[in-house]
């Protein structure tokens, strides 16, 4: 796991001096063990190296091909990378290194293009081909390991997070860009290729880009696609998906440095743990966290109680989350944009108490979009009748006294009785509706620029795809195309990589995820039991307290902050017009919704908490400037 950063100038002018070294260091957080830059004429590579596979100078980056014709710069990790060497090898190829980087190096010399769809991993990585003078960027499959990319007519910059872009600026002008905005005031980020700066762009999951002096091509070498839908007795299916899980867990052991596991007492880190086990060859590592701002132990007396059964060598973080305004600096500093998903806070605090040991960690992201884990594909199981039940409850729901709990069944009904199956879709994954916030605490001239923007947009192109499955199996290919990549593993990775932390997600490896994909939803929702098929196929290696246990998710009470010890810092970034940088916040609108949230009337606390991070994100752009 690692950092990379590099440009093209596409004019065929030097790459100006010492410009990639200063990319390169803005990103040594990822990889504090060593770094190393190339530049070659018009191309500059940078990375910043953690070191997990052959831990020796032989990993060293950029990487380049005996012939000096290639070079390379990897973010990740490739589990099948042993394999495909004596593939090489057998081509005869020499592979000098223990490395998976030199494999995939090879691999692209060997195969060119074709070569990624045989990756098994978690991979962003740039190519440069000197004797075509051709840059090739590639992402994995799910998005798991991040690239950003901005390119215009005068050159093409890339990096595993925009602060590396962001130093090469020539005048550092940063614009918003207003469909990333409306996306990310709905879901508390943009989606797909969109970001909230203009220009700075998103390699989608599985998708390639290539750079020559004519052209520039966008490909895609993997696609999640809803074409395989396979009809499959259920014992079959459970039996599959057990051996596949297994697979993916041991294959994602692989390392030369010790690995853990973040352990919640739930059934997919649990399905974790259990495989692990079976595979480590050692006492397996496991941590579990217990958060000064949350009252539920629950989490806790759970994992320790699936440590003992597996005997693992159990750690139980106290973390304390009174420095908030600290840690939230530090996180904006960390996503280099603002992002709105709180539960970036206790895995930062995690990440942070571990310290970079160990280095590497399992968990159990993936589950629920792959499995069907969620509430709301239950509800999606039955929407024939609760479509037409929302609509007619909603009028009725103004009856309901109580404030909190109106407004919560009314998004609800709003959700469900959505016709079009996108605007469904996106309705269950955010709080906000147009009629309501977050518009409203806009000035007069984003909410003019914002009403030709739709931020519902990425939901309509996936929607496409999944127009001929039903509601569960939409919902999921959906979830797995935005959810999980633009907000899930993109809160997983800078949390954790701000502290020099690899975090694998076994449950996403690809051939589990394809195969499980391809099952029919009655077999993830069965009599309306979330995640049947997994946890058959978990019966006898997972204890039936852990599959049994009712779902638990972890709520960080963030609108409690914003009325206690965030409240001034709240106040002074959003209603101060010298730190409104780019004039978003209609003062009074904004004032009277603050208000609201403070006296208890109205929950506003998903919207102000991402309009404090933007808020945080403009001041931060403002004393860099």
């Amino acid at each position: 796991m690692c950092g990379f950063c590099g440009l093209v100038m596409r004019d065929g002018s030097a790459v100006p001096p010492g410009l990639v070294d200063r990319m390169t260091t803005t990103l040594q957080h990822r990889g504090p063990d060593d770094g190393g830059v190339l530049v070659d004429g018009n191309v500059a590579l940078g990375h910043r190296r953690l070191s997990i596979i052959d831990l020796s100078s032989a990993g060293h980056q950029p990487m380049y091909s005996d012939d000096g014709a290639y070079a390379i710069v990897f973010n990740g990790e490739v589990y099948n990378f042993r394999e495909l060497r004596q593939q090489l090898l057998n081509m005869g190829y020499t592979i000098r290194s223990g490395s998976d980087t030199e494999v995939v190096l090879k691999a692209f010399i060997a195969w060119g293009k074709d070569a990624f769809a045989m990756l098994n991993g978690m991979f962003a990585f740039a190519i440069w081909d000197r004797s075509r003078g051709a840059l090739t960027l590639c992402r994995d499959r799910f998005g798991i390991k991040p690239l950003f990319y901005t390119l215009d007519s005068h050159r093409l910059l890339f990096g595993s997070e925009p602060k590396a872009l962001r130093v090469a600026a020539a005048d550092g002008h940063t614009e918003v860009d207003p469909q990333g905005l409306a996306e990310y005031l709905y879901y508390g980020n943009s989606l797909g290729g969109n970001s909230l700066v203009r220009g700075l762009r998103r390699l989608l999951p599985g998708q390639w880009l290539e750079l020559t002096k004519d052209q520039v091509q966008l490909g895609c070498y993997w696609e999640l696609t809803a074409s395989r839908q396979q009809a499959v007795a259920p014992a079959v299916a459970v039996r599959n998906v057990r051996q596949l899980l297994e697979a993916a867990v041991r294959r994602q052991l692989v390392s030369d440095v010790p690995i853990g596991v973040f352990l919640s007492g739930g059934v997919d880190s649990t399905a974790v743990v259990a495989a692990a086990t079976q595979s480590a060859g050692a006492r397996l590592d496991t941590y579990t966290v217990r958060f000064d701002f949350s009252e539920d132990s629950s989490d806790v007396v759970m994992a320790r109680r699936v440590a003992q059964q597996f005997s693992t060598n159990h750690h139980e973080l106290d973390v304390a989350g009174y420095k908030l305004e600290e840690v939230l600096l530090s996180l904006i500093d960390a996503h280099d944009l603002p992002f709105g998903d709180a539960a970036n806070v206790p895995l930062y605090l995690l990440s942070q108490a571990l310290g970079g040991n160990p280095k590497v960690i399992l968990q159990g992201d993936g589950g629920d979009e792959l499995f069907a884990g969620y509430r709301r594909y239950a509800l999606l199981s039955r929407i024939g009748y609760l479509a037409p039940l929302a609509r007619l409850a909603r009028p009725l729901l103004q009856a309901v006294p109580q404030a909190q709990l109106r407004a919560r069944l009314d998004r609800m009904a709003w959700a469900l009785s959505a016709r079009d199956p996108a605007e469904r879709m996106a309705r269950l994954l955010t709080e906000e509706k147009p009629d309501a916030a977050p518009y409203t605490m806009l000035s007069t001239e984003w909410r003019d620029q914002l009403a030709n923007h739709d931020p519902m947009l990425r939901y309509r192109e996936v929607a496409q795809s999944v127009a001929h499955l039903d509601p569960v199996q939409a919902m999921l290919y959906t979830d797995c195309k935005v959810l999980l990549p633009d907000i899930f593993l993109e809160k997983v990775d800078r949390s954790t990589m701000a502290h020099g932390i690899e975090v694998r997600v076994p449950l996403l490896d690809h051939e589990l995820a394809d195969y499980v994909l391809g099952l029919p939803s009655r077999l993830k929702v069965r009599h309306g039991e979330l995640k049947w098929v997994f946890k058959q196929a978990l019966a006898g290696l997972v204890p039936e307290y852990v599959l049994r246990r009712p779902k638990a998710g972890f709520g960080v009470p963030y609108w409690q902050w914003l009325r206690g010890p965030l409240r001034p810092l709240l106040e002074s970034l959003l209603l101060d017009p010298v730190t409104d940088r780019f004039r978003l916040f209609d003062r009074r609108q904004t004032a009277r919704r603050i208000e609201e949230h403070m006296s208890g009337t109205r929950n506003h606390g998903f919207m102000l908490w991402k309009l404090l991070e933007l808020g945080l994100w403009q001041n931060r752009l403002g004393r860099a400037a």
